[in-house]
């Protein structure tokens, strides 16, 4: 039985020891060290802070997070939107539009229609953010949100407008 050895502190110390270590390497190539070294090391410190046990998974299984995602409106009608935000949506998956408190309070269910990329943008921090565009469909919209979101439409219609013009935020 080999002795127990003690978790390497640095890519240098890995390849300094590593002749004599076997590391148990999922992957041979570039980066192959640094992976197994990043995976001691967070194992090693999260272990140390967690109150409770945590199991690991065999196989696959999966699930959703969600999360907010910030978006723009494009434009607007009573069965739908057109959005933009930097997150890609999944066609047909179920989504919850919140509009923003100046337009009243709405939150409407919907469902994706389309996404597709509609090119990139640096955010504040120097990032390259890719941006979507997305079409959604109301769907159960009770008589009241109905009436709220026809009073929205209305605020953003251009004065003497026929309500056909693109929206602008």
């Amino acid at each position: 039985m080999q002795p127990l050895l003690p978790v390497p502190t640095s890519v240098t110390d890995v390849r300094r020891r590593g002749a004599g270590i076997s590391w148990p390497l999922p992957a041979q190539g570039r980066g192959a060290k640094r992976a197994v070294l990043r995976e001691s090391w967070a194992m090693t410190e999260f272990q140390e802070k967690r109150r409770t046990r945590r199991v690991a998974i065999a196989g696959h299984l999966g699930g959703c997070v969600h999360v907010p995602l910030e978006v723009r409106f494009v434009d607007l009608s009573l069965t739908g939107a057109r959005i933009e935000h930097v997150s890609w949506l999944q066609p047909g998956s179920a989504c919850t539009l919140e509009f923003p408190p100046a337009l009243g309070s709405l939150v409407l269910s919907g469902r994706v229609i389309h996404s597709a990329v509609m090119g990139s943008e640096v955010n504040p921090e120097g990032y390259r953010l890719v941006r979507y565009r997305s079409g959604l469909v109301f769907v159960d919209v009770t008589a009241a949100q109905e009436a709220v979101l026809a009073d929205v439409l209305e605020k953003l219609t251009p004065a003497g407008g026929t309500g056909e013009e693109r929206l602008v935020s």
